[in-house]
């Protein structure tokens, strides 16, 4: 599994989801999402993120459209299967315990034909691919 985090430039900057999991995990995903869009600096952020051994993922014309529902998984803002590749549930659960039930409410409005992924959730675990184990992809 390849971690990742999508940067939330609106919160706190740039730096807040990745220094949020780091400091949670001791680690930095592999994959970063900026938006091109975001500010005139994404580049530069890009960059850095690849010198130091991750993925950088720039959202400009997207290959991969990921569609997490936020908490309560809900139809009406599900835009239908030609607009996402990867479905999915979002969360920021403070008890870790299962969380099949979100799922199976996601699969339930996606499908069972496209990926369902579970964010926030598997950073620190061991079989998550953190930037640190990237393969030197230069």
């Amino acid at each position: 599994m390849l971690s990742g985090q999508q940067e939330s430039t609106w919160v706190d900057g740039p730096e807040y989801e990745m220094n949020y999991i780091h400091r949670n995990t001791g680690k930095y995903p592999a994959v970063r999402g900026l938006d091109m869009g975001d500010s005139p600096d994404f580049a530069s952020r890009a960059i850095g993120w690849w010198n130091a051994g991750g993925i950088p993922m720039v959202g400009l014309r997207n290959l991969v459209w990921l569609h997490p529902f936020n908490g309560e998984p809900d139809a009406s803002f599900y835009p239908g299967k030609a607009c996402v590749d990867i479905g999915g549930a979002d969360t920021y659960a403070s008890d870790h315990g299962p969380l099949l039930p979100m799922f199976n409410i996601a699969r339930g409005l996606v499908g069972d034909t496209i990926p369902i992924s579970l964010l926030q959730r598997a950073h620190g675990r061991s079989s998550v691919v953190t930037r640190d184990e990237v393969p030197d992809l230069r």
